[in-house]
């Protein structure tokens, strides 16, 4: 039970720390993580091309992790 809420928690956490990414993180890892899309298809579907949408990505990751650090999660 508790680490349904844990996992719960870090969850809403993580729904939390993505909303504060920019537009084009957000989308970026929405298509890849929720939605199942290459990263060349995201890219595509943001207009950029794939060594931009790699560096987004890192760079979206690194915010994430360091948000749920801030949070007291280790990611």
């Amino acid at each position: 039970v508790e680490e349904e809420a844990d996992l719960r928690e870090a969850r809403s956490q993580l729904r939390e720390e993505i909303k504060s990414l920019p537009r084009q993180e957000q989308e970026l890892v929405q298509a890849l993580y929720f939605e199942g899309v290459s990263l060349i298809d995201a890219a595509e579907r943001l207009g950029i091309q794939k060594s931009w949408a790699s560096r987004l990505h890192q760079r979206a990751l690194r915010t994430l992790a360091r948000g749920l650090r801030r949070a007291g999660r280790e990611g």
